[in-house]
């Protein structure tokens, strides 16, 4: 629970604090990295504003540990929903692939595109109320260029050219 801020009162709101435990017995070039992805993860973040997708609130450094705030959503991940109540009727499918369609096309759509290297069913989030948020941005890019890149996500849902090191918007 955070007390925030909010057109000039006081707001109770229930937040998920992300911790990542900074190293400290690395080189100083190892530790500059980890503070660099947490900082990166906070910056894409910060610029998204989409229903679909968690919502950042702060980031700080303490006692070699980042933290990341961002909004607690009510709900299961689709992976866990999956397991439990498959198949789901087919309207219900067509309105989550609609929702995971407008995810994507906010992330296009900045420039430069964000890349999310793992759209799973573990970082959907399903809330109580029915909408569908993307969480984890912690493998997100943001780059002007084609690169080659470190593979990452999981095998079953990985695109063939970010298997290959070179993931793309598309």
């Amino acid at each position: 629970v955070a007390y925030l801020a909010r057109s000039g009162k006081i707001v109770r709101t229930e937040v998920v604090l992300k911790e990542y435990v900074l190293p400290i017995q690395v080189s100083r070039a190892a530790r500059t990295q980890a503070v660099e992805r947490l900082e990166k993860e906070a910056r894409i973040l910060s610029r998204i504003k989409h229903p679909n997708i968690v919502r950042l609130i702060d980031f700080f450094f303490e006692d070699h540990r980042g933290y990341l705030v961002v909004e607690y959503i009510k709900g299961d991940n689709l992976q866990f929903l999956v397991r439990r109540d498959a198949p789901f009727p087919e309207q219900r499918v067509l309105e989550l692939a609609d929702q995971m369609a407008e995810i994507l096309i906010c992330l296009d759509m900045h420039d430069p595109p964000i890349i999310y290297s793992d759209f799973t069913p573990d970082n959907l989030i399903l809330s109580n109320s029915g909408e569908l948020k993307l969480i984890d941005f912690n493998v997100a890019e943001q780059k002007s260029t084609t690169t080659t890149a470190t593979v990452v996500g999981k095998h079953a849902y990985i695109a063939p050219e970010q298997f290959r090191g070179r993931p793309v918007p598309q």
